[in-house]
């Protein structure tokens, strides 16, 4: 029940408030914060639920928000999907590792793990270049799963095992058999295994079961939809047979789902979605009674929070009593067949409120309760106009019934105005009103970013407006808009030509800029380069105007030339209108001289695999050749806390 500091007009019914301990269900109904339809397998949960967290094995999601990863149904490669568009890793033709019958991927820090049935083995390759870090001896079929430390996790024994290898393709770890065949898998960020397997009942799919197992555990345990949704990351993928599809976020609306195939092909239509675990076609819920502290009260109306999905029916019965020990006749329920979720209660006066609920499926959907509030004593426009319009018991019931309508809707709208202070926080406004809520500040948001950098962007606002045109302003912006630190170098203003007095030689022009660049019209023939760079009519401005360099890494956020032409605007929309500004992004490998930058072009990691000739060729015989070790040894890297030494166990590129 609710209850407060003042005399209260209405009683909630919920998991939180009511119905954990007073609700009376009877066979063929759950309450556990929902009130719906039991499975007819026990904590059995649905292929929806299991695809928003655990992934199937041939799908994975990568380190971007928008980056997919497949191992294509029936045909030899693995691919990355970026921007709508699959990039072959291995397999397809010009990678240089084949695949033979490629049936599940698994990503996690810049590896990718491939298990090739065709093969007998899973090899683990190198994210950026297809490199190939490590191979494994396993048969059979099966998910697999990258966990902390580079720990290799491998279902075995057609579903019943698991194994955990380790850097040198040793077993590390063994964890009991769970309850199934193993169709799922995967690692959280603590190194936690969760499993997913199928139930039965009576040769019938009842939907998935869960298990989780520490790290070192001797066997897994039984996990609810609740603990699976708080263990793990939302996919936001869904499955249809062997077809997937993938939310896309929009920017101003709602996401929207792209499907595709086996293969990575685009569908045109989403596949129907698969069955829901069976569940039982009827049941009764008994609720109360619901004390309202007046005699005689004329109870109002009754509102039903939930879901009611198609092919699925809701019934009501609604009864008052003026003594609690008193049962209502069975000729004194008010039915309200395929109840919508807001009615008025049509009932003599009592102090007491009973509710029955008859929820009804087809055997896979159910309705779905989340809370109930029912509203005392009746209060309607009715009591604001002439009592000649309630004369009559029949003519004032009707009145109450036809002004509720509008009632209702005023309250709707009395309601919204309430919440609309919580829109404007960033914090707990819902993700489709952001995009609104960042337009009331002049931000427009990338469809690409996350849900949680718009929020940190738009809770930031006030503070980078006020620092705007600072570098501490810019540096910030840059942070939150691309999740890396830049370095700016503040150039100052340089003279364009010499003077006397108080120049440097090498460091201004001695000559104008008819013979430093050619131009139509200005320029006499043979006294100018032809070689010239930038733009003429902004001499002016980029020579005389202070200068800044922006450098930031080369990550994927800013790499290539659309993350380039996105810093810049942002660093034009940062920067004051006198400031000349230049973009610096840094290289993948080390540079050695003037245009080096700690941080920016500073990497540590193992030599790229030697490759003698064609497009990707990095070797020239006797000039810079790198002896590699085999196919089946991992390459030498950075060791930190070991035995290392500069030259031997350490290579810098």
């Amino acid at each position: 029940m609710s209850c407060g500091p003042v005399e209260t007009t209405f009683r909630v019914l919920d998991d939180d408030a009511w119905w954990r301990d007073d609700v009376h269900a009877r066979d063929g109904v759950v309450v556990a914060g929902w009130i719906e339809l039991a499975a007819l397998a026990p904590g059995a949960i649905d292929p929806a639920d299991v695809d928003d967290r655990l992934l199937p094995p041939r799908v994975a999601r990568g380190c971007a928000p928008c980056e997919l990863w497949l191992a294509a149904d029936g045909a030899p490669w693995v691919g990355r999907l970026v921007n709508d568009r699959w990039w072959k890793l291995a397999g397809g033709r010009g990678c240089r590792r084949p695949l033979l019958r490629p049936t599940a991927v698994a990503v996690r820090g810049g590896l990718v793990a491939i298990r090739d049935v065709g093969a007998g083995e899973v090899v683990v390759l190198a994210a950026a270049g297809g490199r190939v870090v490590r191979q494994v001896a396993v048969d059979g079929d099966g998910p697999i799963a990258l966990g902390p430390g580079a720990i290799l996790w491998v279902v075995v024994d057609g579903g019943r095992g698991v194994l955990g290898f380790g850097r040198s393709g040793e077993v590390v770890a063994r964890l009991p058999r769970p309850g199934g065949a193993i169709e799922r898998l995967a690692v959280d960020a603590d190194g936690a295994i969760w499993v997913a397997w199928r139930r039965h009942v009576r040769g019938r799919d009842a939907g998935f079961a869960v298990e989780r197992a520490a790290l070192g555990a001797r066997r897994f345990a039984r996990v609810t939809v609740d603990e699976l949704r708080a263990g793990l990351p939302a996919t936001g993928v869904r499955t249809a047979g062997a077809s997937f599809g993938v939310a896309v976020e929009r920017a101003g609306a709602s996401p929207r789902r792209r499907w595709y195939d086996g293969c990575g092909r685009p569908l045109a239509e989403p596949p129907p979605p698969p069955l829901a675990a069976p569940r039982r076609r009827d049941g009764w819920v008994e609720l109360g009674p619901l004390d309202s502290g007046r005699p005689r009260c004329v109870w109002h109306r009754v509102r039903i929070d939930g879901e009611l999905p198609a092919r699925s029916w809701l019934a009501v019965e609604v009864a008052t009593v003026e003594d609690a020990g008193a049962s209502p006749h069975a000729d004194d329920w008010q039915r309200v067949e395929n109840a919508p979720l807001d009615f008025l209660i049509a009932q003599p006066p009592g102090r007491y409120l009973w509710l029955r609920l008859r929820l009804r499926g087809d055997g896979h959907v159910s309705p779905r309760l989340r809370r109930i509030r029912v509203d005392f004593p009746r209060a309607t426009a009715a009591e604001h106009l002439p009592a000649v319009f309630r004369d009559r018991a029949e003519g004032g019931d009707f009145l109450d019934a036809f002004l509720s309508l509008f009632d209702a809707t005023i309250g709707d709208l009395d309601d919204a105005i309430a919440r609309f202070p919580a829109l404007l926080d960033p914090a707990v406004t819902p993700a489709a009103a952001l995009p609104w809520l960042a337009s009331l500040l002049d931000l427009g948001l990338d469809p690409a970013w996350p849900e949680d950098r718009r929020r940190a962007l738009i809770a930031a606002l006030p503070e980078l407006y006020r620092r705007r045109g600072t570098p501490e302003g810019l540096r910030r912006a840059v942070e939150l808009t691309f999740g890396v630190t830049p370095a700016i170098e503040e150039l100052g203003a340089v003279p364009p030509f010499g003077a006397l007095g108080g120049v440097r030689v090498g460091t201004v022009r001695l000559f104008g800029r008819g013979r430093a660049r050619a131009r139509l019209g200005g320029s006499r023939l043979g006294q100018t380069r032809l070689d010239s760079y930038g733009d003429p009519d902004g001499d002016a401005r980029a020579a005389l105007a202070y200068r800044i360099r922006v450098q930031v890494p080369a990550i994927a956020g800013v790499a290539g030339p659309q993350g380039r032409a996105r810093l810049a605007r942002l660093v034009d929309a940062q920067k004051p209108a006198h400031v000349a500004a230049t973009i610096r992004v840094g290289a993948a490998v080390p540079l050695v001289g003037v245009g080096a930058a700690v941080g920016i072009d500073t990497a540590l990691r193992a030599l790229p695999a030697p490759v003698l000739g064609g497009a990707d060729g990095n070797v020239r015989l006797r000039r810079t050749t790198i002896l590699w070790p085999g196919a089946r040894r991992v390459g030498a890297t950075l060791s930190v806390g070991r035995a290392a030494a500069v030259g031997v166990h350490t290579l810098l590129r």
